[in-house]
């Protein structure tokens, strides 16, 4: 499910597209990385912290999202 979101990313994210549209997907896309970080943590440290670079960039577009909408 997270390789699809993030194969979508930048179909959802396009200038063209509405910026809330956008927002919800980096929102629910962030949230299923964090997800993802937690259950595999239990099985291995290091396959979780494969993961950490898309959050990273999940919460920077994010953030370039609100701004661009004016929220921020």
């Amino acid at each position: 499910l997270l390789l699809f979101t993030c194969l979508l990313w930048p179909f959802y994210s396009l200038p063209v597209v509405d910026l809330r549209i956008a927002l919800f997907g980096n929102a629910a896309t962030l949230a299923l990385a964090i997800v993802t970080i937690a259950v595999v943590r239990r099985r291995s440290v290091e396959a979780a912290s494969l993961v950490m670079p898309l959050v990273v960039w999940l919460a920077f577009s994010t953030l370039v999202v609100i701004s661009a909408i004016g929220l921020l």
